[in-house]
Formats: structure tokens, sequence, C-alpha cells
């Protein structure tokens, strides 16, 4: 068994890169002036400016107007959102510069990612709870840990992979018998050192473990549960070949304490609701694959 985890804290290149994602994260881009310069940047760059106008006139907003210009989209959906969607543009152009021999698994990740990210935004609001986003992004990050072990360890990776198909291990059991840490530590460690929020960072450390975490369970429930539907469908990667019973897992339990209401209804009939949902908005998720 090899310890990597000093050597994870020294890794200070990675994707994307901390300043990307510390000034997409930053509260200052609320401004006129960081608006007026999100605009700019956007618009200098064809391929992005598409991306944003389509990704906005899709259904995943609802907009009942059509929008035709960068800055009508920051005025309808928000500063905030669109610096999420540039955030996925740029990830996705970072993330397939990488190993080009994990490319089939970087695929994978990033579609299972991405799918993470629309469904946690379907839950949070299939059950009522108001947020500023944060879901959609830990959704789009919460993975960021496998991303470190394919760009840094990807031999190791490939054997990792091959325990969790023959000796049916999870994916956190794989990454703790080969590294001695799995792949949310190794997220925590990269999130509080790229200074992201600590509602972030909580995510990634926690989104196995939610009933360790001691703030922000409900949108660390909500990635996980999104998680965790997202690979019972098959959406990109599978963590482990034991389907979980999504019902009994800390995540469930912990939304069900938190909004009693939902536990009106069966857990099929939520995931019916949200998966409905999902492939509703399956065009939103593709603009980015």
């Amino acid at each position: 068994m090899r310890d990597i985890r000093n050597e994870v804290k020294n890794i200070n290149e990675m994707v994307p890169i901390p300043a990307t994602v510390s000034l997409i994260m930053s509260k200052s881009l609320g401004s006129e002036v960081a608006n007026d310069k999100l605009i700019k940047l956007i618009e200098s760059d064809a391929v992005l400016t598409t991306l944003i106008l389509r990704s906005a006139n899709s259904a995943f907003y609802g907009l009942r107007s059509g929008v035709s210009t960068i800055s009508h989209a920051v005025m309808l959906i928000g500063s905030s959102e669109i610096n999420r969607l540039v955030l996925m543009y740029d990830l996705k152009q970072r993330l397939f510069s990488l190993n080009k021999e994990q490319r089939d698994y970087l695929n994978r990740l990033w579609l299972h990612s991405i799918s993470t990210a629309t469904a946690a935004r379907i839950v949070a609001k299939h059950i009522g709870f108001s947020t500023n986003g944060e879901e959609f992004t830990g959704g789009l990050l919460h993975d960021m840990g496998k991303i470190v072990l394919a760009q840094h360890y990807s031999h190791s990776l490939i054997k990792t992979e091959q325990m969790i198909n023959d000796l049916g291990m999870s994916d956190i059991e794989a990454e703790m018998q080969f590294f001695a840490i799995a792949h949310d530590e190794i997220g925590g460690i990269l999130a509080e050192n790229w200074n992201l929020p600590k509602i972030l960072v909580d995510v990634l450390r926690f989104h196995h473990t939610v009933n360790l975490a001691t703030e922000h369970k409900e949108i660390i429930a909500i990635v996980r549960i999104a998680d965790l539907l997202c690979e019972r469908w098959r959406v990109g990667i599978v963590e482990q070949l034991a389907e979980v019973n999504i019902s009994e897992d800390h995540s469930w339990l912990e939304l069900s304490k938190s909004f009693p209401k939902i536990s009106e209804h069966t857990f099929a009939e939520f995931e019916e609701d949200v998966q409905m949902e999902f492939e509703n908005n399956q065009g939103f998720a593709e603009l980015f694959i």
C-alpha cells in the first residue's frame, strides 16, 4: 500500500487551476464592474458565447423570453449562474488536456460530474431547498479527487478499477487499500489549498460520509443523492458494482430529517420524479459534453 497523502498536499498544478476556481467562486464577481468584465471575457470567445446563449435558452432555466445577448443572459439568470457555466466550460477544456491514456475514464468522469450537478439542482428544487447554487457547483466538483488520481497516478487508477470490477469493492475501499487515502479526502485537501468556500470543501470531503460532517449537511446530502442516482442510472463512471439502497443511505436519512415532507411518498416515487426532470434536461448537460 502506497500512502500518497503527503504527495497530494504538494500538488500545486491541478484542473482547473486554483486561480480560475477562486475567481469564478469569488463573491466579488457580483459587482457591476465585474459583470462588465465577465461579459467582455465571454464575448471575446465565440464558442463560449454560443455555449452560454444555448444554455440560457435551454429548458434547464425555463426562461419564457429568448436570450440573445450575454448581457441579457447575465441579467436574466444572474452573474453567479453565468460564472458556473464558465467554470464548466473551463473545466472541460482543462480536463481533456490531461493524460491521453485515461481519456475514456476522463470522458466518463466528466459525464458523471456534469450529470450529478444537474441532478443536484433538480433534487434541491424538488425538496424545496433554496440555495445559492452550491449544490450545482458541488455536484460538478465533487469528484475532483479522482482527477488527481487520473492525472498523477493513472496506472495505479487502472488497478483500483480492476479491484472494483474483480473484487466487488467500492471505489473508496479500493483507493484506501491502494493509496491509503480516497478521492473524497484528496478533494477536500485540494479545496482547502485553493481556498474554496467551506461549503464546497465539505461537499468534496464528506460526499461519501455526510454523517461525519458537522455543517452543510443538507447540501452534502443533496449532492450525494444526485451522485448515487446518476450512478444507478449508469451515467458516466460506476463507483461500485453493488447497487446502493439510497433510501437507507445517510444522505437520504439526513434530508428526510430536515425535510420530513419528502417521506410522505416512497423513494421510488421521488426517484421517478427526479429522473423524469433529469431526462427532460438532458439537452442542457449535452451542451457541455
